[in-house]
């Protein structure tokens, strides 16, 4: 059931208890995974748990809770719900493969049991839906839930995995070694009959997040001193390295205080965890890849670009996440606190508890910890000791004419080289890379006239720093998505195609110059923002409007898509020619037919329903989504009897609900509503006399 009320799914399934520290008897707030077999009932799960998110077919799914932190094991004032999903989410907000969630309440045999958080689960399964290719294909790493924690193959085989640790004792000093599993040739060409095991950027990505987070208890056990909570994927068909997943990270976020944060990152035994094969896991496959050069500035590299310039682990970036989810469960904690809050306290745990340790995140935790962590990274030498380059605007949308400004750490050495045509001021090996251009503060002016990728690095003899970047989208500010319709029944034909009728996107052009769409993209999956590519000299004249038509027939020209829109709702990007950048994007739910969704006034802030719709002109202003027409939103009958009717209509237009007993005979009314919105719920009881009933909405403008 959604928290709005409306109906979700009931289904039957199997349940048993999950984890491994969660199924200790001295917590009586278990873990669980729900599994969907026609044994239980339905053979799968066919629901989008995750809206347009994720997938809607599962065969498993886990529902996870606070365990070491929790209100009914420890008491804990360090319980939050939070600290595992933020590095799920960061993952997610890195670009890489991650697992979704959504939180619940959780009632076992009427009884309330507690908040509690769907989770996708890393298989075989998993892999196929979100990686592509065939699920036979790949192998799944896993530490075993029982006692042992030793690595598993729950699919596929521990083959590849085996070849990966043998590359890991062997080492990485000679570029040839680093190259090798990533499937290259010594001068960088892809090698014909290599083998790529390792994805450089998933890994340093997956080891930011970890060292970020200070999380002591994934990928290894800082306490017990082994591989823990591993999960990671490869496709043995289109071999293109291991994807790692941040999992369980509940005792990240200085959950644990003081040093316990950076034990991973500093401590010797802790960095040797993994040299043994019962153990080898990504923290110490990244720690012997540090002993490459290439590999460690590109590391640094990665650090740089998510911790500052507004990058994903950036302070405000990080507050941000944290207040999304924690917003999630805010009024939720109440019914928490009421059901586990005295479970090991006399004084019982209140949302109070969970407000002010929501807040040591938001006030001492993120504001420093970017500092703290470079730090202790330059004292094990993963970071480069030269200065990290600043810049005076951060990726984005300027005016044509803008100014960039560069700077470094105050006090520190080395000569600013930058670029801006998006290639590394640092060739391969160290070398200064031709087209590098030495930047003079007070000197050297940086004037934005076209979309520009900046590239920085500070420079001290030899030696050179971590990488900063940023791209600017220059006289693409004005452009955005004006209009669009996802259910086109009758509204606008295809003139390239008479007789069909697909869905339509508007471009709005709002600037005083022509603009040339060619290199950008259009796409429904956040995941993939690179899906379609406009066709070189597509252009939009100053204030003008672009119809692009939405049918999934891309070879019909260039104003038709790979993709439809979905009528049920979902999120359209427009995106910069990198392929990442988003200049627009516009998330919308389900749709009418025949009806459009737009903003108001053009380019405005406000988007509604328009109908008449207006393609390729200035929109008019929004009408109440259900003009003219009754759409049935949801139907429920309780055990006594009792009949919940939802419905899109008109403000302010009269409604009767009426009922037959078959669709040949009279209709009578039952129950008269004037919509005082646009969405109409009236409740009303089975007509007694009817061994059965239709019932139907008339009425309206």
């Amino acid at each position: 059931i959604h928290p709005d009320g409306t109906p979700g799914f009931g289904v039957d399934a199997g349940l048993r208890i999950r984890g491994a520290f969660s199924r200790t008897d001295g917590n009586p707030k278990h873990s669980f995974r729900l599994f969907f077999r026609s044994e239980y009932g339905t053979g799968r799960l066919n629901y989008p748990l995750f809206g347009e998110e994720g997938v809607d077919q599962f065969d498993n799914v886990d529902l996870r809770t606070s365990q070491n932190y929790s209100w009914a094991f420890e008491g804990s004032e360090k319980n939050t719900m939070i600290r595992d999903v933020f590095s799920r989410d960061t993952q997610r907000d890195m670009g890489r493969p991650y697992t979704r969630s959504r939180y619940y309440h959780l009632y076992l045999n009427g009884q309330y049991w507690g908040i509690y958080q769907t989770q996708e689960r890393v298989d075989a399964d998993y892999a196929e839906s979100y990686l592509g290719g065939d699920k036979r294909d790949y192998d799944v790493i896993k530490n075993d839930s029982s006692g042992s924690r030793a690595l598993e193959a729950s699919a596929g085989t521990m083959e590849a995995y085996r070849r990966l640790y043998d590359a890991a004792v062997a080492g990485f000093a000679p570029d040839e070694a680093y190259r090798r599993i990533l499937g290259q040739l010594p001068d960088g060409s892809p090698d014909p009959n290599g083998e790529q095991l390792l994805d450089a950027g998933n890994l340093m990505d997956y080891m930011v997040c970890t060292y970020y987070t200070g999380d002591p208890d994934a990928p290894v056990s800082c306490w017990a001193h082994f591989s823990n909570n591993i999960f990671a994927a490869y496709n043995r068909a289109a071999p293109a390295g291991f994807i790692w997943f941040r999992h369980d990270a509940e005792h990240s976020l200085g959950a644990n205080g003081g040093e316990l944060a950076s034990r991973l990152l500093t401590d010797p035994t802790d960095r040797s965890i993994g040299q043994n094969w019962r153990d080898f896991n990504p923290a110490w496959l990244h720690v012997q890849l540090t002993a490459n050069e290439e590999y460690r500035l590109q590391f640094a590299d990665r650090v740089v670009r998510h911790f500052y310039n507004d990058g994903v682990l950036s302070v405000s970036r990080n507050i941000d996440r944290w207040m999304q989810r924690a917003a999630q469960i805010d009024l939720a904690m109440v019914a928490e606190s009421a059901r586990w809050g005295d479970a090991k306290r006399r004084n019982p745990r209140t949302r109070n508890d969970w407000l002010a340790e929501r807040d040591y995140l938001l006030n001492q935790f993120f504001p420093g910890r970017n500092e703290t962590v470079v730090n202790r990274m330059r004292s094990v030498g993963m970071f480069p000791s030269q200065a990290i380059v600043f810049l005076s605007r951060t990726t984005g949308e300027v005016d044509r004419g803008a100014s960039v400004t560069l700077s470094q750490e105050n006090g520190t050495p080395g000569t600013i080289y930058f670029t801006l045509d998006g290639s590394d001021p640092r060739f391969w090996g160290g070398g200064v890379n031709p087209v590098a251009i030495i930047y003079e503060p007070g000197v050297t002016a940086i004037t934005l006239q076209e979309t520009t990728t900046l590239k920085a690095r500070v420079r001290t003899g030899d030696s050179w720093g971590a990488l900063t970047e940023a791209r600017y989208s220059v006289g693409l500010g004005g452009l955005v998505i004006n209009e669009l319709m996802a259910s086109n029944q009758t509204t606008l034909e295809d003139p390239e195609e008479p007789g069909e009728f697909p869905d339509w996107i508007e471009l709005h052009n709002r600037s005083d110059a022509t603009v040339d769409l060619g290199g950008l993209y259009l796409s429904d999956d956040p995941l993939e923002p690179d899906k379609w590519q406009f066709a070189a000299g597509v252009m939009i004249e100053a204030g003008g409007f672009l119809l692009i038509y939405a049918d999934d027939d891309g070879t019909q020209g260039a104003a038709h898509t790979n993709f439809q829109l979905s009528r049920n709702g979902e999120t359209l990007l427009l995106v910069d020619r990198d392929g990442t950048t988003i200049l627009d994007s516009v998330t919308f739910g389900a749709q009418l037919e025949d009806v459009s969704y737009g903003r108001f006034p053009d380019a405005g802030d406000t988007w509604g329903f328009h109908r008449p719709a207006t393609p390729g002109s200035a929109n008019g202003e929004p009408v109440d989504p259900g003009a003219n027409g009754v759409r049935i939103l949801g139907f429920t009958l309780d055990g006594a009897g009792k009949i919940a009717l939802e419905w899109l209509g008109c403000t302010g237009c009269p409604y009767e609900v009426q009922w037959a007993g078959d669709l040949t005979g009279a209709w009578t009314g039952i129950k008269s509503v004037t919509a005082a919105g646009a969405v109409v719920r009236v409740e009303f009881a089975m007509p007694a006399e009817a061994p059965r009933a239709f019932f139907r909405v008339a009425g309206g403008p």
